[in-house]
């Protein structure tokens, strides 16, 4: 069940991985899963079709992340309680910041007399950041206290959980021609993802091998493949399966007994 609104507005929340890279997945129903690169699940609430906030939702949280993940030394200006020139002080407009409760860190208000009140407004905890987007609201509070069940609701139902460790193997692999003649697969990235907290024992990942067989020289890093991240059958995410170390061309001796074996 998705959390309520007001009469007027509509909302959409989207749980990331704060220290994840890449561009956001596009967003799901209310009660699925969105896949393609880090929407990892996002909640919606049916809004009035005539208003035709989906794109809007969209676009305001994939620049929101962008700002975030690709400008971290500008975006601590959104959390700035305040701010003085000229003599004048004014408190930022994004009263969520004043709840300690939240971990609130920004992002941006707005209203005109059509669209009404609306509010972005993210938080992190560890490493699991959630995006909230209200739009429609009746007044500031209102919009701040949809905005604040919405986070509120993402952190009692998501958790971010790291799926991989830079270096750390998955498996080895035969290398044909290679010395050595196997090398170690994995992730050279710390691979994080947020996930309903009800569904993470149910997520298994897997690697596939781009070629049928891996033949020397390797580079440490190169990519030979892919890891997928499954729920049951549904694919969450990929992530490239690298060779964690440099495999060099054996010499010719072991070259030539490799090929009598591929032969055969």
């Amino acid at each position: 069940m998705c959390p309520s609104r007001d009469d007027r507005g509509g909302f959409f929340v989207a749980p990331l991985a704060a220290s994840s890279r890449g561009r956001p997945h596009e967003p799901g129903h209310c009660d699925s899963l969105g896949t393609a690169s880090q929407w990892r699940r996002s909640r919606r609430a049916p809004v009035d079709p005539s208003k035709r906030y989906d794109h809007i939702f969209r676009s305001v949280v994939v620049v929101e992340f962008k700002i975030i993940d690709g400008e971290p030394d500008f975006y601590h200006m959104y959390s700035e309680k305040t701010l003085s020139w000229n003599g004048i002080t004014q408190n930022n407009r994004n009263g969520l910041l004043w709840d300690n409760s939240l971990h609130v860190d920004g992002l941006k208000t707005g209203h005109t007399e059509t669209a009404g009140f609306n509010i972005i407004a993210s938080n992190v905890v560890g490493n699991h950041r959630l995006i909230a987007v209200i739009m429609g609201g009746k007044s500031s509070k209102g919009r701040e206290e949809q905005a604040r069940k919405l986070l509120v609701w993402g952190q009692n139902n998501f958790d971010t959980v790291q799926l991989f460790h830079a270096g750390r193997p998955l498996g080895n692999e035969n290398v044909w021609y290679g010395s050595p003649h196997t090398v170690a697969v994995g992730s050279d990235k710390d691979l994080y993802l947020s996930l309903p907290k009800n569904e993470i024992n149910n997520v298994k990942a897997k690697y596939v091998i781009d070629k049928k067989e891996l033949e020397a020289p390797l580079q440490q890093n190169q990519q030979i493949g892919e890891i997928k991240v499954m729920d049951k059958d549904q694919e969450l995410a990929t992530y490239p399966l690298v060779a964690l170390q440099k495999v060099d061309e054996a010499g010719i001796f072991t070259r030539a007994i490799d090929y009598l074996k591929r032969k055969l």
